[in-house]
């Protein structure tokens, strides 16, 4: 999956709690209601971000950030599960590797 607005509604609802993600009919607009708000907002992007994608970093207690050339990697720990991405951005590989884990946790 590519960074962009459909990531980063998956991220919006399955990682960070928002609701009645849509998209907007007449733009590339994407909103919905974030967890504790009851006015619809644009959802950040997460997905291109740095500093919206630490916010969902802050949703996992252990995570490994690295470059490698010009890679970077994730690398999120749950229990003794490791979900691990490498892509070319940093804010995409924990986009990733945090709905890799979250779709783990679920089975």
């Amino acid at each position: 999956m590519e960074a962009g607005r459909k990531l980063d509604t998956l991220i919006a609802k399955y990682i960070m709690g928002w609701r009645g993600c849509q998209k907007a009919k007449m733009s590339d607009w994407w909103y919905g209601y974030p967890p504790n708000g009851d006015d619809q907002t644009m959802i950040p992007y997460y997905s291109t971000d740095i500093a919206s994608a630490w916010d969902v970093m802050l949703e996992f207690g252990d995570i490994i950030i690295l470059r490698d050339g010009s890679e970077w990697g994730c690398s999120i720990q749950e229990g003794d599960d490791e979900y691990f991405v490498k892509t070319h951005t940093p804010m995409l590989s924990i986009c990733l590797a945090a709905l890799d884990a979250i779709k783990h946790k679920e089975e």
